[in-house]
């Protein structure tokens, strides 16, 4: 972990974004990791009476529920990524503006402080 830690700025002073992003996942991934060996098998432990506290093996649903909801995941899954693919090719490029495609809204102030206070008008025009 120290040396994914130390291979962060190496990589950003190189330029490789990709190395030094992969690096930091590696160290979140290895932190988390870390924390899960400690505490196990308590997910969330009771100092006031150890015997209260939720642990993997009494807070996990049925051997059922589980393969339910296995087929779930294997299915939705793959479905989700590809929906997140066909929409990335779809918007991908450059977003070129035309005239009829954005407009910028300004407000301009008109006040009559005594009798109605403040109004704001928007104006509408091109970029």
């Amino acid at each position: 972990m120290i040396l994914a830690i130390a291979n962060i700025p190496r990589q950003i002073k190189r330029g490789k974004y990709w190395y030094a992003f992969l690096s930091s996942s590696t160290t979140i991934a290895l932190l988390l990791i870390m924390v899960a060996i400690e505490v196990f098998p308590y997910l969330l432990y009771s100092p006031i009476s150890p015997a209260n506290s939720l642990t993997v093996y009494n807070g996990a649903s049925s051997p059922k529920t589980l393969r339910i909801l296995l087929v779930f995941a294997l299915i939705g899954t793959p479905l989700a990524g590809m929906y997140t693919t066909f929409l990335f090719w779809t918007f991908k490029g450059k977003v070129k503006p035309e005239e009829r495609s954005y407009r910028k809204i300004k407000l301009s102030y008109h006040g009559d402080k005594e009798n109605n206070g403040p109004r704001f008008a928007a104006v509408v025009g091109s970029i």
